[in-house]
Order: structure tokens, then C-alpha cells, then sequence
């Protein structure tokens, strides 16, 4: 089999500026001639596919510094809640002193260093490779994180409920709780969690304790024969993401080295102790800004997409 002309699809794909020989002159010509044509095209204002009013309330909306607009937890619903609430929704998550830290200035310049120079010493013993060393080799990654909450309408309770749609101003009195999102992209921390994650990903999945979604729930309880006096029970934990300290983390994956080892990947694997730095100063450095103030994460806090909450999932190894 020939395989000189086989297009190899790299994981960490390579940025590509690519610019296509001159054609036939026939068919640049009418290509040229054509562009001319459209340019000469007035274009006429547009027509609002919303009526005015709908179009004059989101302008009103849009423009009004008083409230915040985001997607709710666990739906896709939308919630305006007044800015003042929203913020001290976040200042009772971030004043607890427990799993975050208020800091005076942020490290991404150091951060970005760390990083780097363990990225520069894998790549000279070859255990990343040319085209993953181009990905994960950052000089413009300083962005400081954006902290976010999304607000969690299934925790009010019924009797809340049912005040609030006689009465809009008890709101004012409930205590919606937020789900905290970190986003980091553009961060010293981005990329290099998509490369940590890649090499953790797939042991995951082989867990007993792994269950993808309500329907892979489902399905196993479906093939558990139990006895038919037997109670099932539930509860739910609060916060679990928040109290999953850095040091059990790191210590899942160095127990589940020998499952990553067997796993096939398509990039060389770095040195476990390698890894496991990278995945310290990931976690040890998880900064945010959020209300004009500086934070960093002291146990495991935040969701986010991308960023090193993927880590999330590894509570179960």
C-alpha cells in the first residue's frame, strides 16, 4: 500500500497560513472580474427580522449596567439577575477563605515560565514532538482568568418557588447559589491542560466508578440483580468540586500511572515526574480576576471549558 500521500492528522493541530498557486489566467481573470462586479453592489440597510419593540427592549437590556444576563446551571435557560445579588452571590464563594485566596497581583509572567522551561527540556529529550512543542510553547498566553457564575435555579426550594411567582421582590431574599466557572482561556494555564488532559483522558473512562450521563446510569442499574427488599437510597454532594484538594489529585494520577502507561496515544508520553509537575503548577496556579480583584484557587474550585477543571473528572481514580 502507498501511503507517501497519507495526510497524518495531528492531535495538537499546527497553525497553517496557506496561500494557493496562481490557476488558470481565465479563471483569475473571472474571478478578478467578478470581485469587481460585487463591489459595485450598493447594499441596502438590512431588514430586522425582529419587531421594534423586541429589538428596543434588547438595546435596553443590552445597555442597562444594573443587571447580569447568563445561562443558567443545568439548563439552558436564561436568567437576568440584579448585578448587586450577583456579586454577592460570588463574594460568599470567594470570601470563605477556605478554597480561595485573594492575592495582591497576579504570576501569569511567572506561570508562563515554569511552563515553558518544562516544555523546552521535553522537546530536547525528545518526549514532545516537533509539532506538540509548537502548540504548547506559549509567548502570548498572559491573559489573566475570568471568573463567572452560573446561577442555580434547581437548588431554590418549592416553597420559594412559589412565593417568588406572587411576589418578584422575594427574590431579593433567597439565596441563589452559582456554579463558578473560570475561563481561562488565553491563560498561561490553557493549553497545557488540554496536553495534561490527553494522556489522562482515556484512563478515566475505564473506571468502574465512571458513568458518562443519566442514561449510562440508567443502564447499570438496569443490570444490577438485587434482592427485593433492598432500600436504594441518594444524596448529593455540595460543593464536591470545590473541596477536592491539589494533593489528591496529583496523588490519583501517580496511582494511575500504570493504567496511562498501557494506554496507546499518538504523541510520545512524557516522564511521569514530568507530568505530575505540570500538573502542580496547574493547579497551584489557577488565578482569576474577578470584580476588579485577584484570586487563586487554594483547593480544587472552578469549572471551566477549556481549563485545568478537566481535572474534575479524575476524582474517581
Amino acid at each position: 500500500m502507498d501511503l507517501t500521500n497519507t495526510i497524518v492528522i495531528h492531535f495538537f493541530p499546527k497553525v497553517v497560513i496557506y496561500k494557493p498557486n496562481w490557476a488558470n489566467n481565465a479563471i483569475e481573470n473571472y474571478l478578478f472580474s467578478t470581485r469587481i462586479e460585487l463591489e459595485k453592489i450598493q447594499i441596502k440597510s438590512f431588514k430586522d427580522n425582529l419587531p421594534k419593540h423586541e429589538r428596543k427592549a434588547l438595546q435596553s437590556l443590552r445597555s442597562n449596567d444594573r443587571i447580569i444576563i447568563k445561562k443558567a446551571d443545568k439548563n439552558s435557560s436564561t436568567v437576568v439577575l440584579d448585578k448587586e445579588l450577583y456579586i454577592k452571590m460570588a463574594n460568599d464563594q470567594l470570601n470563605d477563605n477556605v478554597h480561595y485566596e485573594r492575592i495582591n497581583e497576579s504570576h501569569t509572567t511567572e506561570i508562563l515560565d515554569s511552563i515553558n522551561t518544562i516544555i523546552h527540556r521535553l522537546h530536547n529529550e525528545s518526549y514532545i514532538d516537533e509539532v506538540t512543542f509548537k502548540f504548547l510553547i506559549n509567548d502570548q498566553g498572559k491573559r489573566l482568568g475570568r471568573l463567572y457564575f452560573l446561577p442555580k435555579l434547581h437548588k431554590i426550594n418549592q416553597s420559594d418557588r412559589e412565593k417568588i411567582k406572587t411576589d418578584i421582590n422575594h427574590l431579593q431574599n433567597v439565596n441563589v447559589p452559582g456554579r463558578p466557572i473560570v475561563y481561562l482561556c488565553n491563560s498561561p494555564l490553557e493549553k497545557i491542560a488540554q496536553y495534561i488532559d490527553y494522556f489522562i483522558k482515556p484512563v478515566v473512562n475505564k473506571f468502574w466508578t465512571y458513568t458518562q450521563d443519566t442514561t449510562s446510569f440508567i443502564n447499570k442499574l438496569e443490570k444490577i440483580r438485587a434482592p427485593a427488599d433492598i432500600l436504594m437510597s441518594s444524596f448529593d454532594i455540595s460543593s464536591m468540586y470545590t473541596n477536592l484538594h491539589h494533593t489528591e489529585i496529583i496523588n490519583a494520577i501517580d496511582r494511575a500511572w500504570p493504567l496511562i502507561m498501557q494506554c496507546k496515544f499518538d504523541i510520545p508520553v512524557p516522564p511521569k515526574k514530568a507530568l505530575l509537575e505540570l500538573l502542580r503548577i496547574s493547579l497551584a496556579n489557577n488565578e482569576f480576576e474577578f470584580n476588579g480583584q485577584i484570586f487563586q484557587t487554594e483547593s480544587w474550585g472552578s469549572n471551566g471549558i477549556p481549563n485545568v477543571a478537566k481535572f474534575n473528572r479524575y476524582k474517581n481514580i
